[in-house]
């Protein structure tokens, strides 16, 4: 019967592709981490990792034994909670990755009123939007803004994040309101830098169709920081429905062509994703439920920005 030591120390290697990196994650040396992969093999009879000086591969034999690693480790965390679960809390560390805009604005808060609720856990968040490896980086689940989540992970499906031109009452007061599209062009547009070096844009408005070509005047990674630039009356923006953060700022702007929606706008589906199998341990599965907003109330609490027509 194989030890669970060297069962560890395998799925560290397989899930990272590198005996050094398994080491620091396991707090081993790497000759330890040799032996004990070694000792694996020697149990199974087969050889189950590939070995170069340039890179590691898993051979049929170790992708077959690693889906039993995993399964078996979920067996074991389910159990874990389960008894945690029965004695009456929740308890343990909870790791996330999340947007950043998204994470500062809707998450953040919300984690510390489920941390109020349940003391006994911990939540680490990684505020990104990079693709991310759930199994190597130990991420219970990644909540991302995207159409078309990878294939290689479940995904359940959170919210739906609207998207709209929006500028400062002042900003509007000093230029004049746009009425129809093509009055952008005489505005000082910021936009996602998803929208860089784009000079067309089609709006909609019913079977109506316009093209309107202009630049954006500026283009930044982090909506939250262009939504800082609307409130600075710096000009007319594309953002996310729940930026500005607070009541006095969304107070503060307004919807601009209220009518119209820009064709193949930003990814508009906020969805969580998980390992395939849908397994959550009982603390992440708690997070996650409190982090999905009810049909009703939308968790972020803001009202919606009034618009100018």
């Amino acid at each position: 019967m194989p030890r669970l030591e060297d069962l560890a120390a395998f799925a560290a290697v397989a899930r990272l592709l590198s005996f050094t990196r398994a080491a620091e994650a396991l707090s081993l040396s790497r000759p330890a981490v040799s032996k004990r992969i070694q000792a694996l093999e020697r149990e199974v009879g087969t050889e189950l990792l590939k070995r170069s000086t340039r890179r590691v591969e898993l051979t049929d034999a170790g992708a077959a034994l690693l889906v039993h690693v995993d399964q078996a480790s979920a067996e074991i965390a389910t159990g874990v909670d389960a008894a945690r679960t029965a004695a009456g809390s929740l308890a343990g560390l909870v790791r996330i990755s999340v947007p950043p805009s998204y994470g500062n604005t809707v998450v953040l808060p919300l984690v510390l009123a489920f941390l109020d609720r349940n003391p006994g856990t911990q939540v680490d968040v990684e505020l990104s939007d990079r693709p991310v490896d759930l199994i190597a980086e130990r991420l219970d689940f990644a909540l991302r803004i995207t159409a078309t989540p990878p294939p290689h992970a479940s995904a359940r499906r959170i919210a739906s994040i609207g998207w709209r031109l929006v500028a400062s009452r002042r900003y509007l007061r000093s230029r004049g309101t746009p009425r129809q599209p093509a009055d952008l062009r005489d505005h000082r547009v910021l936009l996602p830098s998803s929208y860089r070096g784009r000079g067309s844009f089609a709006f909609i408005d019913g079977e109506i169709r316009e093209t309107v070509r202009f630049d954006a005047a500026l283009s930044v990674t982090w909506t939250d920081s262009i939504a800082r630039l609307v409130l600075a009356d710096a000009g007319i923006a594309l953002l996310p429905d729940y930026l500005p953060a607070t009541g006095t700022e969304r107070a503060s702007i307004t919807e601009v062509l209220p009518r119209w929606r820009l064709e193949d706008g930003p990814a508009d589906e906020l969805v969580a994703m998980f390992l395939p199998g849908g397994r959550l341990r009982a603390a992440a599965r708690a997070l996650l439920d409190f982090l999905t907003p009810s049909p009703r109330t939308p968790r972020s609490g803001k009202s919606e920005p009034r618009s100018e027509r």
